[in-house]
C-alpha cells in the first residue's frame, strides 16, 4: 500500500457527534487517492481498536481528543514529519530525537497507566559507592555515561559470563577505570549495601520500561589507582544532594532511592584523603 492509500484509511474514521465543526471542513483531511482494501483498512481500524482510539462496537473515534490524535497522525505523514533520521537521537534532541521522544511517552504512560507495565528488558545491575574526603568534603567517584546523559556510579549490567554481581562489579570496575586483573579481597573490600532490590522505571539510556534488580556495595580498602577526568569525577555530597554538578551535568539519584541517607555515614574507601 501507498502512503496516500493509508492517509485515505486514517481519513474515514467517523467522527464522533460532538467533533468541532471545522475539522469536519477542512477539505485536505479528506481527499481520496483511490481504493482501500478493505483487508488492509480493517488491520488499520484493528490498531486503532487495540490503542482505544476506535470504538469497537460503533468503529467510530472514541472522543474529540482521539479523532484529533487520528488527524494529527495522518497530518504527520503528510507533512513528512517523520525519516529514518528521527530516530537516531535522544530525547532531547531537535528534530532527530522525535523517535525517542515517541517512545519515551508511551513508556511512561504504560508505567504511569498500567498496574503490572511488561518490561521491555530485564537488567540485573551492580554499582559501586566510593567514597573519600578531599579539601575536608566527602567526595565520590561517579563517571559520566553519554547515552543516560548523566553521572552514574562505576559499575554496571550482570552478564551471562559474571558468575555473581560482585564479579560483574569487578569486571566493570575494570572496563571503566582502564585496570586489569582486580581481584575483590585483595585489590578491595567489598561491602553490600542493598541487593537484588527491584524496580520499574524507564532507562535513561533507550527510553524503556526496563525491570532493574540493584545491588549496591561500598568499597573500602582500596589497592589500585583511581583517575579522574572529566568523565571520571569526584563529586561532593553537595551536587550529590542537589542531583547536578556545579557545571549543570545531572547526577544519578540512584543511592538516594535505593540506600537514602546512607552515604554520610560510610567509611572512606581510601586511606587518605585526595590532593
Amino acid at each position: 500500500m501507498t502512503i496516500d492509500q493509508l492517509l485515505d484509511c486514517l481519513h474515514t474514521v467517523p467522527a464522533p457527534d460532538n467533533i468541532e465543526e471545522w475539522l469536519r471542513s477542512n477539505a485536505f483531511l479528506s481527499t481520496p487517492h483511490g481504493a482501500i482494501e478493505a483487508s488492509y483498512q480493517q488491520a488499520i481500524y484493528d490498531l486503532l481498536t487495540a490503542l482505544g482510539v476506535l470504538s469497537a462496537q460503533t468503529g467510530e473515534a472514541t472522543s474529540p481528543m482521539a479523532y484529533y490524535f487520528v488527524q494529527s497522525l495522518a497530518c504527520t505523514i503528510r507533512d513528512n514529519t517523520f525519516s529514518a533520521d528521527s530516530w537516531q537521537g535522544v530525547p532531547e534532541d531537535d528534530c532527530r530525537g522525535a523517535g525517542a521522544r515517541l517512545v519515551r511517552l508511551l513508556e511512561e504512560t504504560r508505567l504511569t497507566c498500567t498496574p503490572e507495565p511488561t518490561p521491555l528488558r530485564i537488567v540485573r545491575a551492580s554499582t559501586a559507592v566510593i567514597k573519600a574526603q578531599r579539601g575536608g568534603q566527602d567526595v565520590y567517584l561517579m563517571q559520566y555515561d553519554a547515552k543516560a546523559r548523566q553521572f552514574q556510579p562505576l559499575g554496571g549490567k550482570q552478564e551471562l559470563t559474571d558468575a555473581s554481581s560482585e564479579a560483574a562489579l569487578t569486571r566493570e570496575l575494570c572496563e571503566e577505570l582502564a585496570l586489569d586483573g582486580l581481584i575483590a579481597g585483595r585489590d578491595f573490600a567489598i561491602h553490600p549495601l542493598a541487593l537484588n532490590v527491584r524496580v520499574d522505571e524507564i532507562s535513561a539510556s533507550i527510553q524503556v520500561v526496563t525491570r532493574y534488580y540493584h545491588s549496591l556495595y561500598h568499597l573500602t580498602d582500596i589497592r589500585f589507582p583511581l583517575h579522574n577526568d572529566e568523565i571520571t569525577r569526584w563529586l561532593t555530597g553537595a551536587e550529590m544532594t542537589a542531583g547536578r554538578t556545579i557545571d549543570g551535568y545531572a547526577i544519578s539519584s540512584l543511592f538516594e532511592d535505593y540506600i537514602p541517607g546512607m552515604l554520610p555515614s560510610l567509611d572512606y574507601s581510601l586511606k587518605t584523603s585526595l590532593p
